[in-house]
């Protein structure tokens, strides 16, 4: 539109300019066309620049919302990532970042990130309980109940949300009480 706006005053000039060259009295008639001109041209730039200014906006606005929309899937993979890797506390804190910008996101993408959320926080929660009833067996042990520390490891070694390397700990530990008991009976039945 502000391309239009200048090259119709461009030709407004051109036509206009060959009748006052050499018309002594028409002189005045120049300048004030010159003036106008030159006025139009001006009002043309003023508005050309708002309009491009207005639609730069515009995109900037746009592409904003794209970035941060990107930045949120990108937490959502990131996420998925750390769960898949067994890194459950980062991958909840991890959606909880893209949770920030849930307002960027499809609708789609917000049920996922909030089916996600829960199924981590799930996850966390029963991890948790897990760690804590290993712990418990351990106390066991150390205070010599080994049937009772044997039945809480026998309850979370096959959990899922324990490491490979819990899981051989555990098992380790399984041993050992199963050990120390035999050891036991054989002490007892020699008495």
């Amino acid at each position: 539109m502000g391309v239009y706006i200048i090259v119709s005053v461009v030709d407004l000039v051109m036509k206009d300019f060959p009748c006052f060259i050499g018309w002594r009295g028409e002189m005045r008639r120049f300048k004030f066309l010159t003036k106008k001109c030159i006025l139009l041209v001006s009002v043309s730039a003023l508005l050309l620049t708002g309009l491009l200014q207005c639609t730069c906006a515009e995109a900037k606005e746009t592409d904003k919302q794209k970035v941060v929309r990107q930045v949120a899937e990108k937490w959502i993979q990131v996420a998925a990532g750390q769960y898949q890797r067994g890194f459950y506390a980062a991958s909840e804190q991890s959606l909880l970042r893209a949770r920030d910008y849930q307002q960027y996101l499809t609708e789609a993408n917000r049920k996922e990130l909030d089916k996600l959320i829960e199924k981590v926080h799930a996850t966390v929660l029963e991890r948790k309980r897990v760690l804590e009833r290993v712990q418990t067996a351990d106390e066991l042990v150390e205070q010599g109940k080994l049937s009772e520390a044997r039945s809480c490891f026998e309850e979370v070694k096959d959990s899922q949300f324990l490491t490979e390397e819990k899981r051989k700990q555990i098992a380790g530990a399984i041993k050992r009480i199963e050990n120390q008991l035999s050891r036991q009976k054989k002490e007892i039945v020699d008495l």
